[in-house]
């Protein structure tokens, strides 16, 4: 089974699914659980998230193209779509049933036209070298068998002065009661260290070559929840730290 999709500017070829080594069968009971809980627990997180993203690399009016890495049924990338005029949001997952729901949240959201879905195992991103303006992930990592080669795969694809935001958790302008309230949700939240996570992100930085970057540990003297851990980091280029307008 191949998948095709041309998107704007882009060059993407087929992969043949069988065929990814972290593919699997998804049901239709299991990809409703998560939409439910993403539409529910962990709806507070996507819009602060979004609106640091956008505030921290300057995205508001600018045009790019934008891509979700794990993105699931597109939360995050419709907040992220909502805040950027001009910006193409790609929301990617393994999981293709996701993409009814994410189509169906752009029409609510009137943002049907600057948003797309594809499938993509993210240790093999389907897109061309240099594409992407920035990408972005939340919640995804985990799952990554191979996290040093996904992260070479968001370094390919981003363009020369574009930006990374991949983590898991929320964002340092969340306001810690609403914090509280998604850990309580949740049964206290995902059992992982994010100082181990920190340093693990650190020697992957190191070992790509990676020296522009930032490891972000939110709110991390509010010992009581886990804000999580995120890297943020940039390609060097003509333009770093810049989209074009």
């Amino acid at each position: 089974m191949f998948f095709f999709l041309v998107l704007p500017g882009a060059l993407i070829w087929a992969q043949d699914i069988q065929e990814s080594p972290s593919y699997r069968q998804f049901t239709e009971e299991e990809t409703s659980q998560f939409n439910l809980t993403a539409k529910t627990v962990l709806a507070p997180a996507y819009p602060y998230l979004a609106q640091d993203i956008v505030d921290r690399f300057g995205i508001q009016d600018k045009q790019g193209i934008g891509i979700d890495i794990g993105g699931g049924p597109g939360d995050l990338a419709l907040e992220l779509c909502k805040r950027t005029s001009s910006f193409f949001w790609i929301n990617t997952d393994i999981n293709t049933c996701f993409s009814g729901f994410l189509f169906q949240g752009a029409r609510e959201k009137q943002c049907a036209d600057r948003i797309g879905f594809l499938f993509a195992d993210a240790h093999y991103l389907p897109f061309r070298d240099n594409y992407a303006d920035v990408i972005v992930s939340r919640g995804s990592l985990q799952f990554w068998k191979n996290r040093e080669q996904v992260f070479a795969e968001i370094f390919r694809v981003l363009k020369p002065g574009g930006h990374a935001f991949v983590g898991r958790g929320f964002s340092g302008n969340m306001p810690l009661e609403i914090a509280k309230q998604v850990r309580e949700k949740q049964g206290g939240g995902p059992r992982y260290s994010p100082a181990d996570t920190s340093v693990e992100l650190t020697g992957i930085m190191k070992n790509l070559g990676i020296s522009d970057y930032e490891i972000i540990r939110p709110r991390i003297d509010q010992e009581q929840v886990n804000y999580g851990v995120w890297v943020v980091f940039s390609k060097p280029g003509e333009k770093a730290g810049e989209i074009a307008d």
